[in-house]
């Protein structure tokens, strides 16, 4: 999406010879970017982090699944500490992508440094003939496939990773091995939409087009399927796992591998697709996409309360008793068991619920607010008359 979206309007411009257009337009989206990014996940933050003064996570700390008590953070008594400690976390979110008060921030990074390689690559490319931009895009696809470093992007010039300097996450840090292909990936599709010689190639071959897309759907539905655990115990994945030696660098993550692959395939069957692209065209599906960032910012921390409290029956996160044994060591009592699976069936559709209507008023409220501020600073720190400036070629 981040490729597709941020590459649209530029390549559009560009593709109807408007140059000046179209940097101006590059200009104006990588300024806005960051604010766009940045400013509704900091509040986000701050709302995960009062809430966690508050002790709303203390259920999810002495739960019985152990990402609910790695990813749920144990506040400091001191206030002085935790203020403290929320400015070092805004800062680290947007530096190593650690966010201790909403892990699921740490996406943001390598997605704010995607736009800008996106943005690199129209500028170095807006004068370049159209099919020699598209190898240009598989160069760089290919660049990022063969690269097999498990957590490119977070590695630091001693050759430290984030898990090496921050131990206390417990080795559980995500990988971000495939945002750049996916990048590029988007900007050749947002280019291939704008030009037509393919469009027009596969448009006039209906059963081809029918052909690539539901092999390429179904493709995908498969790869994307691999599972992150016990992949021997089925055919289907074992077919995977041993084509993955002749697909993929070694030592590297082979569930976000397959599932960038399987999400690509999909894509693709969509984009080529009319049918399909005009049901999700429908209001109803454009609805969901529009709250999509919103779902993102505020679902984990809705997931760490509300639905912890659903299905554990529990607010408070008491009777919590620690005792101490002979040695004087302390004994933590059972963590806090979870409900049935009716209560997961009830629980789970009430808790959708309650996140795309808090979603909805977060992208009514909320980001509206992020987009005028960042209106207000580009209006502030723009010339007035770029566009009237002549570029040389």
């Amino acid at each position: 999406m981040t490729g597709y979206v941020c590459a649209l309007k530029p390549l559009r411009l560009s593709g109807s010879g408007n140059y000046n257009a179209s940097f101006s337009s590059i200009a104006k989206s990588a300024f806005r970017r960051p604010p766009r990014l940045i400013l509704p996940a900091t509040i986000a933050l701050l709302f995960a982090w009062t809430v966690a003064q508050f002790g709303a996570f203390k259920v999810a700390t002495r739960s019985d699944v152990d990402w609910f008590r790695a990813a749920s953070v144990k506040v400091d008594p001191s206030w002085l500490k935790e203020i403290s400690r929320l400015f070092f976390t805004i800062l680290s979110t947007w530096t190593i992508g650690r966010n201790d008060y909403d892990d699921h921030q740490w996406a943001l990074r390598p997605l704010l440094l995607a736009s800008m390689l996106v943005y690199i690559l129209l500028v170095a490319t807006m004068y370049v003939k159209y099919h020699f931009r598209l190898a240009i895009y598989v160069v760089m696809i290919l660049y990022f496939h063969q690269d097999a470093s498990p957590n490119t992007g977070m590695l630091f010039t001693n050759g430290q990773s984030a898990i090496d300097i921050y131990p206390a996450n417990d080795g559980v840090f995500p990988t971000t091995e495939t945002f750049g292909q996916q990048a590029c990936y988007g900007m050749m599709l947002s280019d291939i939409a704008s030009n037509h010689p393919e469009n027009s190639y596969i448009s006039s071959r209906p059963w081809l087009r029918r052909a690539i897309c539901w092999v390429a759907i179904a493709l995908g539905l498969w790869s994307a399927s691999y599972p992150e655990h016990d992949v021997d115990r089925c055919g289907w994945s074992n077919i995977l796992l041993e084509s993955s030696k002749y697909m993929f660098p070694p030592n590297v993550n082979l569930g976000k591998r397959f599932t960038a692959l399987g999400v690509d395939l999909i894509i693709l069957g969509i984009f080529l697709s009319p049918s399909i692209k005009n049901v999700l065209s429908n209001s109803f599906f454009l609805w969901f996409g529009r709250n999509s960032f919103a779902v993102y910012l505020t679902h984990g921390t809705l997931l760490k309360t509300v639905l912890t409290y659903m299905v554990y029956g529990n607010i408070t996160g008491e009777p919590w008793v620690v005792t101490k044994n002979e040695n004087g060591e302390d004994v933590l009592p059972p963590w806090f068991t979870r409900g049935s699976p009716g209560v997961f069936a009830i629980c789970i559709p009430i808790w959708l619920v309650i996140v795309y209507t808090i979603a909805h008023f977060w992208t009514t409220y909320v980001d509206s607010f992020c987009a005028r501020v960042t209106q207000r600073l580009e209006s502030l720190a723009f010339e007035s008359d770029n566009e009237k400036t002549q570029l040389p070629r």
